[in-house]
């Protein structure tokens, strides 16, 4: 594996996306449900159980993680 970022995007080709604003403003993120960076779990489950129908694509994707031996990281 490798670190490398590669950007699909230009900065210019972000800004001209209509809903950039909206997607990308940390502090109206901060409000949403699904703003879970602090690593709880709980949270997110109970959210995907509460206020989705991803529970169990979520619980395949932790299935299929350990299958394969990866690590699940980052932020998203």
């Amino acid at each position: 594996m490798h670190d490398k970022i590669d950007f699909w995007l230009t900065e210019q080709d972000i800004l001209d996306i209509y809903s950039n604003q909206y997607w990308n403003d940390e502090e109206k993120e901060k409000a949403k449900a699904w703003y879970i960076i602090d690593g709880n779990a709980d949270k997110l489950i109970k959210l995907l159980k509460d206020q989705t129908t991803c529970l169990e694509e979520f619980e395949d994707i932790i299935k299929l993680s350990g299958t394969l031996c990866l690590e699940i990281k980052g932020v998203g």
